[in-house]
Parts: structure tokens; sequence; C-alpha cells
């Protein structure tokens, strides 16, 4: 952890220490469990986290504060689930900050099926008229969206994701692109799900009409920020062929086998580190015989040794 704290601050500044530890310590406590393991930050190198996150500052362009504010380390599997490795995040804080510079977002959130809403094209705002109070369940999503007016001349835009491109987003990451680890609770997925309605506005028309008159830097950054980490779900069809054993003539003849995964390698490590502490307070416990027999000894006093009077003592052998 400190490695990682002290190279951000040499790319930020020693005068950001505190804002930089805080948000340190906020991944580390980012966690997964599979088959019973519980794994985190901790067990993953911290030389391939501090890649990741320079990779995500120098590639996006991200300030500290779009760094702290838009981006979540998430501990996952890699391909096959034999090592651990690490994702970074987007959340959709670091979208609007980089869509402000063009766009004046009103709101975004979910519509549920307890609401009342009126939806139309994607140049008028979705308008929720009524929002229902009691708590919603993540089953009766309809829509995630965001309403938005084009800077330059207040021209209202909208974009939203259906109930099943949103159900699909958790189901999706999970399996493919973080491997079967899941590292987020509900509230994290729901910022997740709003992400991707952000991403989305980048393939609508209304979108098309707009780029022409961005910025390149702004465009450059926000179309990498949409496809970043994507080259993730990639890599599992990679992975699928090079278990593949191929024969001479090209046909699949079998299939390489992988003896043990990531987390059956960090359930031995800690049975190893349980069985060493416990051998440890064993040989705490074992009592030393001479120490007591000393210890019994001063407390009886000194002992005696008996006198023997070599005189008395017979030699049979001493003349010749």
């Amino acid at each position: 952890m400190r490695q990682i704290i002290n190279h951000l601050c040499e790319h930020f500044g020693d005068h950001q220490n505190a804002a930089i530890t805080n948000w340190v310590n906020e991944q580390y406590l980012f966690r997964c469990e599979s088959n019973g393991i519980q794994f985190s930050l901790r067990d993953i190198d911290e030389t391939v986290i501090w890649k990741t996150i320079h990779h995500t500052i120098t590639d996006l362009g991200l300030t500290l504060e779009q760094l702290i504010d838009g981006v979540w380390l998430a501990p996952v599997f890699g391909p096959g689930q034999l090592e651990f490795e690490v994702t970074a995040e987007l959340r959709p804080a670091l979208f609007k900050s980089v869509l402000s510079q063009f766009l004046d977002v009103c709101n975004d959130g979910f519509i549920y099926a307890q609401d009342s809403f009126k939806r139309y094209g994607a140049d008028r705002h979705i308008d929720l008229i009524k929002q229902c109070t009691a708590a919603p369940c993540t089953e009766d999503i309809v829509y995630a969206f965001f309403n938005a007016t084009v800077s330059a001349d207040g021209q209202p835009v909208s974009c939203f994701l259906t109930a099943e491109e949103v159900s699909e987003i958790k189901a999706c990451y999970i399996k493919t692109k973080f491997n079967g680890a899941d590292p987020f609770c509900d509230a994290h997925w729901s910022e997740m799900q709003l992400a991707a309605v952000y991403r989305r506005f980048l393939s609508e028309s209304i979108f098309s009409a707009l780029e022409y008159s961005l910025p390149v830097d702004v465009l450059q950054q926000y179309v990498s920020m949409t496809v970043h980490g994507h080259s993730r779900f990639e890599k599992t069809e990679d992975y699928e062929k090079d278990l593949s054993v191929l024969g001479a003539h090209g046909r699949v003849i079998g299939r390489k086998v992988v003896r043990f995964k990531a987390h059956e390698a960090l359930e031995q490590k800690n049975k190893t580190a349980e069985n060493r502490k416990s051998l440890n307070s064993m040989q705490a416990d074992i009592v030393d015989l001479a120490q007591v027999r000393q210890s019994l000894a001063a407390a009886d006093g000194p002992t005696q040794q008996p006198v023997y009077d070599t005189e008395d003592v017979p030699t049979e052998w001493g003349n010749f």
C-alpha cells in the first residue's frame, strides 16, 4: 500500500498525500469471496496494482480529483481464475466531469415499475412525473437514464438503457470481465449500471450531431473512457483458445488442465500460516525440564553433595 501511495504522490505532488492515502485505503476495502475464500488488493502485488492505476491515469488523462471521485479498483480473477488481478472501473462521476465540458447534466438515475414517467426521443428529456417513495427492488427497474442539455444552445438530450440491458451488465461483468468474481455490493453495482448509460451516449444519434463541434481532446478523452477496460472481455476468448490442444490437422484433440486456481492457492497459503502460528504457540507452551529442575532447586535451597573418603577405598591393581 505504501508503495502505491508514494507513486501517486510523485505523480500528483506530496501536498496531496492525505487525499491519496484515503482513496487508496478505500480501495483496499473491496473484497471478493469465492468458495468460502476471501481476497482483496492485499493479495495482489503492489507493482501490478500501480501498473493498472498508472495506465488508467495516463490513458484517460485524469486529474487527482477525477481519479478519487471517478475510479474504483476491483480485485478480480484473471482468465481461468489462475491468478488475482485488479481492474479499474469508471464511475458516473467521471463521465459527468468530462461531459460537463459540453453538456449540463440535469438528472440521472433509475425508473422503476411503480413510477409514473413519460419517455420521448433522444432529443427530449425523460419526464419523471411521480416517483414511488417505497424502497424499490432492482428487479423492478424499467430504465436507467440521464437527462441533459447542450451547453451551447440549450438543446435537451437524454439517454437510457432498458431493464434487460441493465440486468445483463452485472451478469456479464461477473461472468466474463471479472471471471467469476463479484467485488461490489448492490449500491456499487447501481453506479456501474448508471456508468453504462453514459457509455451508451457515444452511440446515440444526437451525439453524432454534437461530436463535430467538440474540442478534439475532449472527444478523445470521452471515447477512451467508453472503451476503457473492455479488452478484458476479449481475454476470456483468448484463454479458451490457449487451453485447447490441437492435432496435426488443426482439430481440437484435448484441453490443458491446471492443477491449482488462485483461490485454492490462497486457501493453502492461509492454512500454512495458521499451522505455523499453531506450531509456534505449541513450542511456546513446551516446558523446559532443565529450567524446572533449576527452579525447584533454587526453591529448596542449596543441596550438599556426598563426600567419599578415598583412603578407605581398597585398591587391588595399583601396586605391581
